[in-house]
């Protein structure tokens, strides 16, 4: 039996892709910015305990990321999950867009500028 292999997602850099594919890329991503927005917020902060949040600041940076779960769960919901992405392509994903794209440590969740 062959071992199942690691997926290999790439990141598409915009800026390397020609002007009439970013600007249509761009173009949907306005369109739909409200959808993207409603559905962050609306899944963001829904799963996690308050139990380890000790300040106010915590709180706040807390409510304002959506953690790999929380993430799973809207997919799941929508079904796009496992159907178009599976568990480890979201993971590679998240890290994929963490630490290249932002430098974050992070790598189980993201705030709304990583997820838009």
């Amino acid at each position: 039996m062959s071992k199942m292999m690691a997926p290999e997602i790439k990141l598409l850099n915009l800026d390397e892709e020609e002007d009439r594919d970013r600007e249509a890329m761009l173009l949907v991503m306005k369109k739909y910015a409200k959808l993207w927005k409603n559905l962050y917020y609306k899944y963001s902060n829904s799963g996690f305990s308050s139990k380890n949040i000790k300040t106010f600041d915590q709180l706040n940076e807390r409510s304002q990321t959506i953690s790999l779960g929380e993430l799973t769960k809207l997919l799941k919901d929508h079904n796009t999950f496992p159907n178009l992405i599976n568990k480890d392509e979201l993971q590679t994903l998240f890290r994929l867009v963490n630490m290249k794209l932002f430098g974050r440590l992070d790598l189980q969740a993201m705030d709304y500028q990583a997820y838009y």
